[in-house]
């Protein structure tokens, strides 16, 4: 529909997507359901493709049914749980996205090959569709670049990175190398480190959406006896607070890319790291 509109209008894909801001291949990808389609997305295309009343409904109706569905980028998601899906939209959708990993690297920012060394050791069966499903979500930061994204790290999760030895070094050089990627190619993604010794304890994992409007904003935490949604209660005092304390002990952009930048070296250095600049040396 989204094709048959343009064509209506004499536009080719790379004339409509200089009007809306995409590339001609993302406009291909989209118009053959090889990307998702957030909402707001869609109108705006329904805006700059003069689409108006029944056909713009029906539209609308048939992005809403394939979320529903649990189709992403015209594939339907078979490793993702239920419960994700909703995040997953948001990620598209969400003006801001601001995530806190204590101990890990946020699904995210996780490279290829990191994605497939975890699902591999995990023993999951569907790592070909897990790998993909989790690769979509990156794809947002070349999708949106107007939008923020802001990622708080412990320290100790790059530490745990770097020190590993259940990881080829290479697989975890490629994953540092892609967290510094991200910080200069995409303005609106920041990744920063809270220091060891900023923190009595490590809060649990949580991530903040904010919407244009305010109206949907929402924010979810990871507890040990599973996910926790916020409520109209707990958004400013269980995650806005905690969320301002974190980025408030946590280094700058550029020191946190610094601090990426010497692990890259020091791993292409060794091959097999040990020690991270700014990290007590472990027993």
């Amino acid at each position: 529909m989204i094709s048959a509109a343009r064509k209506r209008l004499g536009l080719t894909q790379a004339g409509f997507g200089r009007q809306v801001g995409y590339t001609q291949a993302n406009i291909s990808k989209l118009e053959n359901a090889r990307l998702g389609m957030p909402e707001d997305l869609l109108e705006t295309f329904i805006k700059a493709l003069k689409v108006t009343g029944a056909e713009a409904a029906e539209m609308r109706r048939l992005n809403a049914s394939a979320r529903t569905a649990g189709v992403w980028s015209g594939r339907r998601l078979v490793a993702t749980p239920l419960w994700f899906r909703d995040i997953l939209a948001a990620e598209h959708e969400a003006a801001t996205v601001r995530s806190w990993t204590g101990e890990r690297i946020s699904g995210q920012l996780q490279c290829e090959s990191y994605m497939l060394t975890l699902f591999q050791k995990a023993g999951r069966r569907d790592i070909d569709d897990a790998v993909y499903e989790r690769g979509q979500r990156s794809r947002v930061f070349a999708l949106h670049p107007d939008r923020e994204y802001e990622f708080l790290l412990s320290e100790s999760a790059l530490l745990q990175l770097t020190r590993t030895r259940k990881i080829s070094p290479f697989v975890v050089l490629d994953q540092v190398k892609h967290m510094l990627n991200l910080t200069t190619t995409h303005p609106g993604v920041a990744i920063r480190f809270v220091p060891f010794g900023e923190l009595p304890h490590l809060p649990l994992d949580l991530t903040i959406f904010r919407f244009g409007n305010g109206a949907k904003d929402f924010a979810y935490g990871e507890t040990p006896q599973g996910v926790q949604r916020s409520s109209a209660d707990t958004f400013q005092t269980c995650y806005l607070d905690r969320w301002a304390s974190l980025s408030g002990a946590a280094l700058s952009p550029e020191e946190s890319r610094e601090l990426l930048a010497h692990a890259e070296r020091e791993i292409s250095d060794t091959r097999m790291p040990t020690t991270v600049a700014g990290f007590e040396q472990l027993p």
